[in-house]
């Protein structure tokens, strides 16, 4: 059975720029996806997740891409910890993006991904959702397009050290099944909070999503 987390994400297919029509915004679920969401106040696991070996290569730099400068906000942290914490949302976009294509198996935990995030149910929820997408046999195909754009800081990083904000158009970002039907994606306003673990490094410790209808 797929566990099903708190609210989080009004529509979680939209966090992972899959994004495929058939979501609903509001606190409504996908059509074809489970209800799952990454908490804000994440607990990590009794166990926490081991990396395996499995990994994905960041898309190709035409697959995905960022547009415009980042917007500071005012009380912005440290110039060191900014650009830091939008380094790591630009990683967490690509890797992402990277296994939207491949496909992650269920019960597999890939490093790329486990390298970026903070053990807790945000990557759990990430998690469940990738491999949904396998179970159902899709992927993205690839000459899919996806962009990040409106990237700035958050005016609440709800306890995080810095929360980064962006707008994700997957409007191009297609996915396709195994009877060669094919969905393709839309809009969302996507939040990235960044924490530190134990060793000192800048880690994805939560992520929110919410629809919207353009990145304009």
């Amino acid at each position: 059975m797929t566990p099903t987390f708190p609210l989080r994400v009004v529509a979680p297919m939209l966090a992972l720029g899959v994004l495929l029509a058939g979501c609903t915004s509001g606190g409504g679920s996908p059509t074809e996806t489970p209800s799952v969401s990454a908490p804000r106040s994440a607990t990590p696991s009794a166990s926490s997740p081991t990396a395996t070996g499995t990994s994905a290569s960041p898309a190709a730099s035409t697959a995905s891409s960022v547009s415009g400068s980042p917007t500071m906000v005012s009380g912005s942290p440290d110039a060191a910890l900014v650009k830091e914490a939008l380094a790591l949302n630009q990683k967490e976009f690509d890797v992402v993006s990277a296994l939207e294509r491949s496909g992650v198996p269920r019960g597999t935990r890939p490093k790329s991904i486990t390298d970026i995030m903070l053990p807790g149910d945000g990557l759990e929820a990430r998690l469940n959702i990738l491999w949904k997408v396998w179970e159902d046999g899709a992927h993205a195909t690839s000459n899919s397009r996806q962009r990040m754009s409106g990237t700035k800081l958050a005016d609440d990083p709800d306890g995080a050290l810095v929360a980064v904000s962006s707008c994700r158009d997957a409007s191009q970002w297609t996915f396709e099944y195994p009877d060669g039907s094919t969905k393709t994606g839309t809009f969302a306003r996507y939040v990235v909070y960044v924490k530190r673990d134990s060793a000192g490094e800048l880690k994805v410790s939560d992520w929110s999503s919410e629809r919207v209808k353009s990145c304009v």
